[in-house]
């Protein structure tokens, strides 16, 4: 069916779209109250005032829509379509992760308190969120040390066992697992802990007050030193605590700040009218969205299955879709959400300090941003680059004389490590030792399937290396009908020889520094390298990248070394065990060192006989 077909034939029901290019990548996923209308607008003719989706508009080569019985319906599969394609032209979430929850399992007949990061309808409590996870931690070892709960997870606990688990021993659990606790003593303890947890602090001291008076007047007296004990430990524990509503309530505070294409969210997790947690998100590149339609795709996104819905969610702006939004956290939450701007009162207060907090954040983040903004601009006027390097991809080879070779690639984005962007390269084609051949193979099978996937480009390549490396990269990319006319790639060598300084002309002159610290870079159809000062921020970047490259690429040789039992040149030397070995390369430095020493060097090693350094000089020679 024709583009033209399609458009024809659209349904006016409410759904889902996904906008897709040339090569069938999603790039866009949209809702609709009806699809007839909206798929239709992106190809009308009137300029749309929003550039980003007039860019996108202009790679549209095909789209796919799915008809859903209700608004709300869409509201929620787009949300599970940004994640699972994450297209280009959509503001994604990446902070996708499920925030840390106590679980009370009161389902159980001897409850105990865990760690879990998902919450499931299984009859169990749950309180939390908890971010950062510190506090969480905290009142997890607070609990364990006053209340005793059990920790264990044997099965049919509360049957008579011959002997009690270690806790007990050392005074950390009450023991129902033999029967040294009743059960109606461990639920009032727990219902001890469950008031904790709720923030029910002042009625939880009442009662171990009351019952400490009673367990003294029936001449308990141990008993009632102990309910003293935790009756203090509370009291101290609750007094840091920061009171921010007088009504208890459980709420989400939501609030955006945004400048330019830069914007912030901040998340204030309140719980009982405290606060137990934030989170804030950075998005780089929201230009033309609005706070409010920020806000919508971020509590789509951010409230899935799993996730805590509290009662209340505050915004810092009204939203348009304010029913639909509230709908759909209904829907997640299985009971009523109340979700709205507050204006005035203590709702407010509290959005005035989550709105503070975004615009701190935002403005730290736009700092940061600046600053390796620079850096990359250094960095590509220095090269004489194309376009401005935000995404650098490195890469490097390992091997040990062939045996067990590996490549690596590092990913870096505005100067920082993507380490979901890492990858290893076991090598398939070279038997040899080659490090061209090698380079070859990996920078063919990296950017033959980015090119089958049609996923983004990075802005520069690296290799770790001189002309022969670059040659091997270079000539891969060409085999593979890559145009090196559009791509920046350099290769990254130290510069060894003296007589160099800052612009790659050698000096005949007086006055010459040592090169041994500056960076060689190899450009493609330039004779000679460029020879780049070592105070240079955007070389540090070359360098802080090569490096990064080169520890990966070490750390997956050496777990192939390991699995593949790869032996050492001092293996199997008759006085050599593993002290001396360990003894020798730190003395040395290395094993080459070792090969390349003389006997007299050999024998100046601390506690080393002279026959031992006469056996390793021989037999390393023979090798």
């Amino acid at each position: 069916m024709t583009l033209e077909e399609k458009l024809t034939n659209l349904s006016d029901r409410p759904g889902v779209y996904l906008m897709k290019n040339a090569k069938g990548r999603v790039i866009y996923v949209g809702k609709a109250k009806s699809l007839s209308n909206r798929v239709r607008s992106y190809f009308q003719s009137t300029p749309d005032p929003d550039p980003r989706k007039a860019q996108m508009a202009g790679q549209i080569a095909d789209f796919e829509t799915i008809v859903t019985a209700s608004e709300m319906e869409a509201f929620i599969l787009e949300s599970n379509l940004i994640k699972k394609h994450k297209p280009r032209y959509n503001v994604v979430l990446r902070d996708d992760k499920n925030y840390p929850y106590l679980k009370l399992s009161v389902n159980e007949e001897f409850p105990a308190l865990s760690v879990v990061r998902r919450i499931e309808k299984d009859g169990a409590l749950y309180f939390g969120p908890y971010v950062p996870t510190t506090p969480m931690w905290e009142t997890l070892k607070f609990i364990n040390r006053v209340f005793n709960m059990r920790k264990c997870r044997r099965k049919g606990v509360g049957q008579k066992l011959e002997r009690p688990c270690l806790q007990f021993e050392m005074k950390r659990c009450s023991g129902p697992c033999g029967e040294m606790i009743t059960k109606e003593e461990y639920w009032k303890m727990v219902e001890d802990v469950r008031m904790f947890l709720s923030g029910r602090d002042r009625e939880l001291i009442r009662n171990l007050e009351a019952r400490m008076k009673e367990t003294a007047l029936a001449e308990n007296f141990e008993a009632a030193a102990n309910i003293r004990d935790r009756i203090y430990a509370l009291k101290a524990a609750t007094q840091s605590q920061r009171i921010i509503s007088p009504r208890m309530e459980d709420r989400d505070v939501i609030a955006a700040a945004k400048e330019g294409s830069a914007a912030d969210i901040q998340t204030l997790f309140i719980r009982k009218g405290k606060i137990i947690g934030r989170k804030d998100f950075f998005f780089s590149d929201a230009l033309e969205m609005s706070e409010d339609e920020l806000l919508a795709n971020f509590i789509n996104q951010f409230y899935t299955e799993g996730r805590e819905v509290p009662p209340e969610v505050l915004v810092s702006h009204e939203l348009k879709e304010r029913g639909l939004a509230e709908e759909f956290l209904r829907e997640m939450r299985g009971k009523s959400v109340s979700l709205y701007c507050p204006q005035r009162g203590h709702g407010r207060q509290v959005m005035e300090m989550a709105i503070d907090n975004a615009r701190e954040s935002l403005t730290q983040n736009l700092k940061t941003e600046s600053g390796r903004e620079l850096t990359l601009m250094a960095l590509k006027s220095e090269l004489r680059l194309k376009k401005l390097p935000r995404r650098i991809e490195a890469f490097d080879i390992s091997n040990t004389g062939g045996a067990e070779a590996c490549g690596s690639m590092v990913s870096f984005e505005m100067c920082r490590p993507v380490k979901s962007g890492y990858r290893h390269f076991n090598i398939k084609t070279v038997p040899e030792a080659n490090d061209f051949k090698m380079m070859n193979e990996v920078v063919t099978r990296r950017y033959r399937r980015l090119m089958d996937e049609d996923g983004p480009w990075p802005d520069l390549i690296m290799v770790d290396g001189g002309k022969g490396q670059l040659s091997a990269a270079c000539e891969a990319l060409r085999d593979i009908g890559a145009d090196l006319g559009e791509i920046d790639i350099v290769g990254l060598a130290k510069a060894k020889e003296k007589g160099l300084k800052f612009g790659g002309r050698r000096s005949t002159g007086g006055g010459i520094r040592e090169a041994s610290a500056y960076e060689r870079v190899y450009k493609p159809g330039e004779s000679e390298a460029r020879i780049l000062s070592p105070t240079s921020a955007a070389v540090n970047l070359l360098a802080a990248v090569r490096d990064e490259s080169h520890r990966f690429a070490i750390t997956q040789h050496r777990k192939l070394r390991l699995k593949k039992g790869i032996s050492s040149p001092l293996d199997n030397i008759q006085g050599i065990g593993k002290k001396r070995k360990t003894q020798l390369i730190r003395h040395f430095g290395s094993f080459r060192a070792i090969r390349e020493a003389a006997v007299e060097d050999l024998e100046n090693v601390p506690k080393l006989p002279k026959k031992v350094a006469e056996e390793i000089f021989n037999k390393l020679k023979e090798r």
